[in-house]
């Protein structure tokens, strides 16, 4: 009580009007002055020591926020920035860090575009590259360019950064002249149930696309941990075709999906071989697995060959029609740079011949990636951050020739391809049906689109069997089923029946007569016998059950 009325009657005596002095007496006058100057001293003291603490903490705290970005620690990051732009939302580079913080968070370029845009008005020069970025995901070129341009002519940029801003320039000029020659196409999500408010991507569909599997980041329960980098553990789904549509997916069971990270990689055409990516939380490597269908089920999937796997990373694969070439990524020392794509081939002895990278035509000195191999055999389809691109990935094709070399690497064109990721196409055998995963415009990563396209049928013909024994029950069989040309000379291919339904799915061209040699096993007779697929009347499917007998003892 004594301080605090102390204070008040100081405050009192001190703002008594200047006027009144002239009335009050020598000494009276005195002791106010002195008790004037008393105040004026001590809130001096006490403001100055308050605005040294905040210098002080908002160092501190600028300093730990700018350590939480240079490890990536974007979240936590943007927190502290956000604590400093309450008090000072005109820095340009405190507007220039919550850019960067936004940005990298993903998906988020228009929210970060004001603030790298006060940053450049405030300028803030570094701001100029990022700001560029955020106006080319946004598809305004000029603009990007205009940024990009006036960076390169800052004093303070140095060799890296032009040689980067070079490759951004290169993007917008790419952008702006794909995006005046549109492809026919029809593009539109799948939405749910099988795109959700979590990542989804690397689509997977047999030749006759019965069933989709892909991957997602969805949790199982609210409750299920996060991890470190704030999203989920990625998990493989699977949903059958129903009435046209993809129903309501089902987590696949343990064993292909386990407590670590998960991914579809790659399937054969006939839908019996599906390759998967595995990799610990944090890891920076990753390996491939094969797992083979079993009925409705699959077999324990198993680590594919030191020929494929490396100490380094492996993130896509993609089985040829018959099973006996795979292609895949790696970013393995010796390649072009970052991830690169391989070809290996099923020897005789069952062993895989050592990985010949697919070369310049394919690979560039930037990431390389999920190929895809058309039941046709002759065309690959991948994403690259290299070639004629937008931004990000764009989806290429090349054509394999009879000389085995691969044609010049050629984007498919917008709007398939975008300024944003567009990753893991696929393409249904008669080449009217493609899918893939883009990140465009969505805000929660990856999604899973169908595209109808004109312009890339292909003339393949899906053969659909069963093999069974030849008696009252019809025993389904597992069988290797050899097509060769009319002639018997050339093998078209090497397929297998399912071990536990009997079927099988081949993809033959159209306009041919082929010979099927199927082989159950020791204790039955081989058959023979020929599929015409010559006549014009035939497209799309056949459907042709193959009966066995026993062998005579």
């Amino acid at each position: 009580m004594t301080n605090f009325f102390s204070k008040k009657v100081l405050f009192i005596e001190i703002t008594v009007p200047c006027s009144v002095l002239f009335f009050l007496r020598p000494c009276q006058k005195i002791k106010c002055s002195f008790f004037f100057l008393l105040y004026i001293l001590f809130f001096s003291v006490e403001a100055f020591s308050q605005y040294e603490g905040i210098k002080i903490n908002k160092r501190l705290l600028l300093k730990e926020a700018n350590e939480k970005l240079e490890r990536g620690d974007y979240s936590e990051a943007l927190k502290d920035y956000y604590s400093l732009y309450s008090v000072d939302s005109i820095s340009g580079l405190l507007n220039f860090k919550i850019g960067v913080c936004v940005y990298s968070l993903g998906g988020n370029d228009i929210a970060a575009t004001p603030y790298f845009k006060k940053a450049v008005d405030d300028g803030y020069k570094e701001a100029l590259f990022w700001y560029g970025k955020c106006l080319h995901l946004q598809m305004k070129f000029d603009e990007a360019l205009e940024n990009y341009k006036l960076f390169k002519n800052s004093p303070n940029a140095s060799e890296s950064q032009l040689l980067e801003t070079d490759r951004y320039i290169r993007f917008s000029e790419t952008a702006k002249t794909i995006t005046q020659d549109t492809v026919t196409t029809f593009i539109e999500p799948l939405g749910p149930p099988i795109n959700s408010n979590y990542p989804e991507y690397v689509p997977l569909i047999a030749a006759d696309q019965s069933f989709l599997i892909f991957t997602s980041q969805r949790p199982l329960k609210e409750e299920e941990e996060r991890l470190t980098n704030g999203k989920y553990s990625e998990d493989v789904f699977i949903s059958f075709l129903k009435d046209g549509k993809y129903g309501v997916p089902e987590r696949m069971e343990y064993g292909i999906n386990t407590l670590g990270n998960d991914a579809g990689a790659g399937i054969s055409a006939d839908g019996n071989t599906l390759i998967i990516f595995r990799s610990d939380s944090g890891s920076k490597n990753g390996n491939l697995f094969k797992t083979l269908r079993q009925g409705n089920g699959w077999t324990k999937p198993e680590i594919l060959s030191a020929e494929i796997n490396s100490p380094f990373l492996e993130t896509s694969a993609c089985p040829g029609a018959d099973g006996s070439v795979l292609y895949f990524s790696s970013n393995r020392p010796g390649g072009f740079g970052g991830l690169d794509i391989y070809k290996t081939i099923l020897m005789g002895n069952g062993e895989w011949s050592l990985p010949l990278n697919l070369g310049p035509e394919i690979n560039t000195i930037y990431d390389d990636d999920s190929p895809f191999i058309h039941p046709d055999g002759k065309t690959l389809y991948f994403s690259s951050k290299g070639h004629l691109n937008m931004g990000g990935f764009d989806v290429f094709s090349s054509q394999l020739s009879e000389k085995n070399s691969w044609s010049e690497a050629v984007n498919l064109g917008y709007p398939l391809n975008s300024v944003n990721n567009d990753m893991f196409f696929i393409l249904s055998a008669d080449g009217k049906t493609g899918f893939y995963s883009t990140d465009r415009g969505q805000g929660t990563g990856q999604d899973i689109y169908k595209m109808r396209l004109t312009g890339q049928e292909k003339k393949l013909i899906i053969i659909k069997g069963k093999v069974m024994e030849d008696d009252s029950l019809g025993l389904p069989l597992a069988s290797t089923i050899t097509l060769l040309n009319e002639d018997f000379r050339n093998t078209t291919g090497i397929f297998h029946s399912n071990s536990a339904s009997g079927k099988f799915l081949i993809a033959a061209e159209a306009g041919k007569k082929y010979f099927l040699l199927v082989n159950a096993s020791s204790e039955y007779d081989f058959f023979t016998g020929q599929i015409d697929l010559s006549g014009n009347e035939i497209q799309g499917e056949i459907y042709r059950e193959i009966k066995v007998k026993k062998t005579k003892k």
